[in-house]
Parts: structure tokens; sequence; C-alpha cells
């Protein structure tokens, strides 16, 4: 009989322990839990924490052709566009790029410094909008006709960013002024991934540029126009119009923070009422870039 009664005193002894051992458990629980819901203010502040970024972006580009907005300049040469672009983690930006003419003298042509905000937003942070300033400095030329420009730009994506447009408009002034648009539409198809960083995307796109800038006169001996048709030519260029319609069409592969794009375009010149027998046109091109994140 005793042995009995001990026995079912060891039960009821063990079902308290356990049952204050259970409740010690979900209480420390609940406290933790509680202690998070009452510090949000201190997730939101690691979070943003993560959040404070620094990107250096370093690029060339290479076109096997030059055009002057679709438009054969009957002279055969290629361009290299090196660019530097530091991006602040609120948006705000500064960039430095040059452009390089094959059978120009000097062959460094223009270096153009930029510096800009642009900022994504919206719930899946598919909206974005920039705005911006660049000072255009020609290496021989004194030339003041355009020296400046302001940009403006606000493009969209669908939720899993596979199709994009994009509106923008570039102000240029100087001695001279003008205006310019563009329209694109694109998409972002991700083709297939060799590894979990490594993968290759098809990004096609349709731009419209329209403008109504004047040219700057003192460029023309650079791309052997005829002077005869330079009065022509200024006054067409200074009616706003549909300049050239572009589609380009690059691969690219994507490994870690270092991209190579492989791209062929094709030009598709709106002509001018001087202009007979407007050939489209087309080249191809090849980009690198990387990318330095750091806090």
């Amino acid at each position: 009989m005793k042995k009995v009664c001990l026995i079912i005193c060891f039960i009821c002894f063990a079902n308290i322990l356990y049952a204050q051992t259970e409740e010690e458990l979900e209480a420390e629980v609940d406290a933790i839990i509680d202690e998070l819901i009452l510090d949000e203010n201190s997730i939101l502040d690691y979070i943003e924490e993560l959040n404070k970024y620094h990107i250096l972006y370093l690029s060339a580009a290479y076109n096997n052709k030059t055009y002057f907005l679709g438009r054969d300049l009957n002279i055969d040469q290629f361009t290299v566009s090196p660019q530097v672009i530091y991006q602040h983690h609120s948006g705000f930006y500064l960039g430095i790029s040059g452009v390089v003419y094959s059978e120009f003298d000097p062959k460094w042509d223009l270096t153009t410094a930029s510096l800009g905000f642009s900022k994504n937003f919206g719930k899946h942070d598919n909206f974005n909008f920039d705005v911006g300033y660049s000072r255009y400095i020609f290496t021989e030329s004194e030339s003041r006709d355009f020296e400046n420009s302001l940009e403006a730009s606000f493009s969209l994506e669908t939720k899993n960013s596979l199709i994009g447009a994009s509106a923008g408009v570039t102000y240029f002034f100087g001695d001279e002024q003008g205006v310019q648009n563009n329209f694109d539409i694109y998409s972002n198809l991700d083709l297939f991934k060799i590894s979990k960083k490594h993968q290759v995307s098809f990004n096609p796109q349709v731009s419209f540029i329209l403008g109504n800038e004047s040219i700057d006169t003192s460029r023309l001996t650079d791309f052997q126009l005829s002077l005869p048709i330079v009065n022509l030519i200024i006054n067409e260029f200074d009616t706003y119009a549909l300049r050239n319609t572009q589609l380009s069409l690059p691969l690219n592969l994507e490994i870690n923070d270092f991209e190579l794009e492989f791209g062929y375009n094709f030009n598709f010149p709106n002509a001018l009422i001087i202009e007979r027998n407007l050939d489209n046109s087309s080249y191809f091109n090849i980009g690198v870039s990387y990318i330095f994140s750091f806090d």
C-alpha cells in the first residue's frame, strides 16, 4: 500500500513540475515576443541600417559604328565610353563619363560630369524617378551652344520586373537651347541560371527619341558634313519631331557583381524634309561593368 501511495505522489509531483516548466517556458516566450513588439522601432532602425549602402559603378561600352540619331555620318569609326558613378544610399549620385572616337583628333572628344537623385518607391519598389544635371566639356571645341542639361525621368515596372516603361525629358542649354524626349518600353527576361549568382538574361528595348534641339555648328567639321546644307539642317532640327526609333537586343551575363553585355541595335531614323533615301542602320555593342558595394 505504501508503495502505491509513493508512486501516486511521485506522478502528481512530476505533473506539477511539468506544468510549472511548461508555464515558465510559455511565459518566457511571451516575454520575448512582447519585448520584440515593444522594441519595434529598434528592429526598424536595424533594417534601415542594413540599407545604408554606398555603390561605386564602373563600366565601359564599345560601339562598332557611330551614328547621329540613327543617321550614317559616312565615317567608319568606333566609339568607347568609360563611366564611373558613385551612388549614396539616400539616392544621390555623382558620375563622370567620356567618349573616345577612333577617327577624331584628339580621340578623347567629350567629358560629361553629372549629379542627380534617383529613388525607387511603391509597395514593390517598382516605380522610379530620377532628376539630374550634366555638364558637357569638349576637348577642343570652344562652343558654348550646349554646355549643360537638366534631365528628369520616370519609370515603372510590373511586380516581377518582367515588363517596364519609362519616359524622360532633357533640356539642353547654353548659348542655344533644345529639348529631347525619350519613351522606352523594355523587358527583363531571365533565360537561365548557371549557378546561384551566375545567370544569363535578355533585355530587349524599344526607344522613341523626339526633340527640337539645334545643332552645334562648331561640331559640323568633326562630322565632315557638307557646309552648303548646314542652314537647312539647322532649320529642320529646330522643329520638334520624332528623330529616331531604336530597337536594342542585349544579352547579359551576370557573375556576382560583374556584368558582361553583348548587344545588337537597329536604328529607324525619321527622315527630314531635306533627307532622301534615308537608310536604316545597325551596330553591335559590347559592355562590361562592375559594382563595388560597401557600408
